[in-house]
């Protein structure tokens, strides 16, 4: 029976080594950082709507001087999935002057 439930833990702490317990691939702090420096201050909803589009990331409109979009963990073997909430806030000019990002965390 020992012999049994030793395997079993085993089998369970290789099976999250390999597949469930990975490192995340980026902080909010990061992925702020790297919008930033693909989406500069200035620029027009189109611009940040188009460069959503590019890579797939799903988004709202551009409506009340922002645009919402969130980028989400595809990962299939992770326990815990990290996705990001992302918030373009618009001047009266309609230049992008703020990028919020926030981590929203879904899992058991």
């Amino acid at each position: 029976m020992h012999r049994v439930v030793r395997s079993f833990a085993l089998f369970v702490f290789c099976a999250f080594s390999a597949f469930g317990c990975g490192t995340k691939q980026a902080t909010p702090a990061q992925a702020a950082q790297d919008l930033k420096r693909s989406i500069p201050l200035e620029s027009t909803p189109a611009q940040v709507i188009q460069y959503l589009d590019t890579r797939k990331i799903e988004h709202s409109a551009y409506e009340h001087n922002s645009i919402t979009a969130i980028i989400r963990d595809n990962s299939k073997w992770e326990i815990v999935k990290a996705s990001y909430g992302v918030e373009f806030r618009f001047d009266d000019a309609n230049r992008l002057s703020v990028i919020e990002v926030r981590e929203h965390l879904t899992g058991p």
